[in-house]
């Protein structure tokens, strides 16, 4: 499954690694961890905005929690990493978890968060909006009937469980469509072979649409 992914295998490793620390070692988590990377609205306005990103290596000390957000990043990551690129994946998660932190940081007030469910959504979001594009075909058709019911179970969630982020939900989620619809105009997955256009190859010009979004995320989160 995680076959030619590295970057989905390194996250996977290092966020099961946070949420082992935090059950062998919870005065650590608590004490250094959570006050470093989690997103605090108070501390990003502050200026630490890095937090927006830094909140999705971190997870409850519940199994459910990092349980399930590992198992999509397992399951939705893989085929995106391996017909984007690593760097351009890696890039649409990053994008997708400092989007996720921009809304939180608009509509919340003193709140904090933590988990990488904003870049998961990112996920949902460019497989839903491939599936959509190609709609018109067999397999488009199939993997919008899989992703709906599962999106919307997601999206609902927040209104039967307390103190989840749906912010970091519709963020990630609306930023993971858009850079995939990026990505099908200007480099359809799959291309790896240099455009012509300059020499400026398919993998490059999908990282830098993914980073752009990243980038322009975070400057925003900057003057919010």
């Amino acid at each position: 499954m995680l076959d030619n992914a590295p970057v989905v295998t390194t996250i996977l490793a290092i966020t099961v690694g946070i949420a082992f620390l935090a059950m062998v070692a919870p005065a650590f988590w608590r004490g250094e961890l959570f006050p470093l990377l989690a997103d605090s609205t108070a501390r990003v306005a502050q200026g630490d905005w890095w937090r927006t990103v830094s909140a999705a290596l971190l997870h409850d000390t519940g199994l459910l929690h990092v349980g399930f957000n590992m198992w999509a990043l397992a399951v939705f990551g893989p085929t995106i990493e391996r017909r984007a690129g690593s760097v351009p994946f890696l890039l649409m998660y990053l994008a997708s978890a400092a989007a996720g932190g921009l809304l939180f940081q608009i509509v919340r007030d003193g709140d904090v968060a933590i988990g990488a469910s904003g870049a998961i959504f990112g996920l949902f979001g460019a497989h839903l909006a491939a599936a959509f594009l190609a709609r018109n075909t067999t397999a488009g058709r199939a993997g919008l009937r899989q992703l709906m019911p599962l999106l919307l179970i997601n999206l609902f969630l927040p209104v039967i469980v307390p103190n989840i982020a749906w912010e970091a939900h519709i963020g990630g989620l609306a930023v993971g469509a858009l850079i995939m619809v990026a990505w099908s105009k200007l480099a359809p997955l799959g291309r790896i072979a240099p455009s012509g256009e300059g020499g400026l190859s398919p993998n490059v010009a999908r990282a830098i649409v993914a980073g752009a979004v990243l980038v322009a995320s975070l400057g925003v989160v900057s003057f919010v």
